[in-house]
């Protein structure tokens, strides 16, 4: 498979003074929600007896509480980061280059995915250096730090497969990222739903299917092959719909 599109990408993604505007405010972001998780946790610490801090579980207040609050923050980035990464091509014509080459279908959207997806590592790697600052704490688990980035890594996966099929949808940037942004929360309310349906069978299969559900398993140290099973057909779904989307463009 040919990386030029994903070289191009890339070269294009360091070369924009915005990209490092970004990478400032979601640092900034990230270490104020980071901070405050600190600032709440002493501050809880220091209002107990000194028999029941060491009750007090560190990685479920911090470390734990901080991954969800970086997913979160991914909810709003993936669909900036992904908005244009089609859209845009279309809406300019350049995609008619593409189609007229000898790049396939599969790889112009494995370049275009995979560049979304260094973008966004680019982006979360910032966070590391909150960990690196806290050193050799005793109350660091790596383990659970280390499947936390795993889990917002596979959540992210997902949310831009999803953000390039919205891409492909219209050649409007606002539009693109709102489809984007509203089937993600789609996926994000499906455990609220889970907990409204009394049939538990029912329950069961709504609640896989949100990301929530897997996303918290993940960073409390739970990875299963349904898990893994849930994010991988979500990105082949959702990138062989982009898939069907580039072909029916290219007959129009």
């Amino acid at each position: 498979m040919s990386f030029l599109i994903l070289k191009k990408e890339m070269k294009s993604f360091f070369q924009n003074p915005l990209t490092f505007l970004i990478a400032g405010v979601i640092a900034l972001i990230a270490g104020w929600m980071f901070f405050n998780l600190l600032v709440n946790f002493a501050n809880s610490i220091q209002g107990m007896d000194v028999d029941q801090r060491y009750n007090y579980d560190f990685l479920n207040a911090v470390i734990i509480k901080f991954f969800g609050n970086l997913n979160f923050l991914l909810l709003f980035l993936a669909p900036i980061l992904s908005m244009k990464v089609i859209a845009e091509e279309l809406n300019s014509g350049t995609i008619n280059l593409l189609y007229t080459s000898k790049v396939t279908y599969f790889e112009i959207l494995m370049n275009k995915y995979l560049s979304l997806l260094l973008q966004g590592i680019f982006f979360i790697s910032f966070s590391l250096s909150y960990f690196f600052i806290l050193g050799k704490a005793d109350s660091l688990d790596y383990g659970i730090i280390l499947t936390g980035y795993l889990g917002l890594i596979l959540n992210f996966s997902l949310y831009l497969s999803i953000g390039l099929f919205a891409s492909s949808l219209s050649k409007n940037l606002m539009i693109s990222a709102l489809i984007c942004f509203c089937i993600i929360m789609f996926i994000w309310s499906l455990t609220l739903f889970s907990q409204m349906i009394s049939n538990y069978m029912i329950s069961t299969i709504v609640k896989y299917f949100s990301v929530i559900h897997h996303f918290e398993a993940i960073t409390k140290g739970r990875i299963d092959l349904s898990t893994l099973c849930f994010y991988l057909s979500g990105i082949f779904l959702f990138t062989y719909l982009s898939s069907k989307s580039l072909k029916i463009r290219a007959q129009v």
